[in-house]
């Protein structure tokens, strides 16, 4: 049976290649090729893109290097990592776990990662998918400790951390917040309730059936990868240097390495109403909701959560999409499901945008989803507020060391040329005065306790609250 599926949809996929092919007479090349100006030279890596209608490829293209050192260009068949792109997967696999009675959205996660803090039994695995867990974004955290992305982090030193966390940034099902920390948590969670990795259940019941044989969860980073795509960063005049995944394992929330080719054979899946996984595609796009009914939507940020997707409105258009960004790496697709339309862009350089590429493409094909223009940001009051004048008696009164137990690091606040400075691991930022016991550095914040400090995020998707660190000698 599952062998006729993988016949059947190998036959389907390569139909939809030939009338594709048939309907790029009526699609304006040119203007699509344009989007992808600048990043289609012999010298520099590229981007990778396709468009498609009702599973049909109806444009593809592939442009600049895979591999600068060694002259590869990339192809539809260059493997990239997709980063946060591989949530739907995570969310898929859960969903067929549901389906074979192995566990409930239902199920408080502490059934599965008993090691949490208490806090844990009150969060399900529905909050995790839906973003409205209040567990504080785990990389952040990474982050805040002065760790960068290239120190090799395991999951075992994933769970200590998030397991150190002693309180939550709000109560599950209350409000979302983007957490990278229960994608994480629910690739544990599959391979508790199926005994297998992520990576094996995904490659026997997502992967597999559906043909995209050159797509995996790549959970080693030794691991050899057949026709790799390097990730690369700008380095300014025309210069690049290698940026690859990094050593923090992100399975489940990232991890996904794939070609163009295979995330065609996806969307082609996505939108087919026959598949024994159409239900289960329908439900990762509804919208999820919090406790008291409301859509799970980032406060002053118009999208809404689906289960590893969100949804948002683009002109007079709902639009269903993911983006992924992890070092050297970016990709992005874009759907209007009510047109079974699709744009997908993978590109191995850090410096494009590819959900403003996908949106550039979607805009050819449906002028009438062009994005209305935003309101600009309020400014914050921090930010009204005329910088407060405080003598340097006040700020040498600050300098010493401050330990994070949550963080598992010691901040260290130095004077240095008439400013205070926070420094940890990578990490050096001057600190602003707001006022005489509240210090900032962009959107992270200290402010002075009796005790010590605490530390703030104030980002709207990673925003992290009430970090209690305690003056140490």
């Amino acid at each position: 049976m599952i062998e006729e599926r993988i016949i059947g949809l190998m036959v389907r996929y390569a139909l939809a290649m030939l009338i594709g092919c048939r309907l790029l007479g009526a699609v304006d090349t040119a203007r699509i090729d344009a989007v992808l100006a600048g990043y289609d030279k012999p010298d520099t890596p590229g981007c990778a893109l396709a468009a498609m209608k009702d599973g049909r490829v109806i444009h593809e293209r592939a442009s600049g290097m895979a591999d600068l050192e060694l002259g590869i260009p990339l192809t539809r068949r260059s493997e990239l990592e997709i980063a946060s792109a591989s949530k739907p997967f995570t969310a898929l696999a859960v969903l067929l776990l549901e389906r074979d009675g192995k566990l409930s959205l239902d199920d408080p996660v502490a059934k599965f990662i008993p090691r949490l803090p208490d806090y844990s039994r009150r969060i399900k695995i529905r909050h995790l998918l839906g973003h409205s867990s209040g567990l504080r974004d785990a990389p952040t955290l990474l982050v805040l400790a002065g760790r960068t992305y290239d120190d090799t982090t395991d999951w075992p030193e994933l769970l200590a951390l998030i397991s150190r966390q002693k309180e939550l940034n709000s109560q599950p099902g209350q409000a979302a917040a983007y957490s990278n920390t229960g994608y994480l948590l629910a690739a544990q969670i599959v391979r508790q309730a199926s005994g297998k990795s992520l990576r094996q259940f995904a490659d026997e019941r997502i992967f597999g059936p559906l043909g995209m044989k050159d797509t995996h969860y790549i959970d080693d980073r030794r691991e050899l990868i057949a026709r790799r795509a390097s990730g690369y960063s700008p380095e300014g005049e025309g210069r690049f240097s290698n940026n690859n995944s990094g050593a923090v394992d992100m399975t489940g929330a990232a991890g996904v390495h794939t070609t163009l080719e295979d995330m065609e054979r996806w969307e082609t899946a996505f939108f087919d109403t026959e598949s024994s996984l159409a239900p289960l595609i329908a439900r990762m796009q509804q919208v999820a909701t919090l406790d008291n009914g409301q859509p799970a939507a980032p406060k002053d940020i118009p999208l809404e959560f689906g289960l590893g997707l969100w949804r948002e409105r683009w002109g007079n258009r709902q639009i269903v999409e993911q983006s992924g960004i992890w070092g050297g790496y970016r990709s992005g697709i874009y759907r209007i499901p009510e047109e079974r339309f699709s744009v997908i862009c993978l590109c191995n350089r850090s410096d494009p945008d590819p959900e403003h590429i996908t949106r550039q493409v979607a805009e050819i094909f449906y002028p009438d989803v062009k994005e209305e223009p935003r309101a600009p940001a309020k400014p914050s009051d921090a930010a009204k507020t005329a910088e407060p004048t405080i003598g340097m008696e006040e700020l040498r009164a600050l300098e010493g060391n401050y330990r994070c137990d949550e963080l598992d690091a010691v901040y260290r606040l130095t004077l240095r040329d008439g400013k205070l400075h926070a420094e940890v691991g990578h990490i050096d930022w001057p600190l602003t005065p707001e006022s005489k016991g509240r210090l900032r550095n962009g959107q992270v914040v200290f402010t002075k306790t009796p005790q010590g400090l605490i530390l703030d995020l104030e980002n709207p998707l990673f925003a992290i609250h009430n970090l209690q660190m305690s003056r140490v000698p």
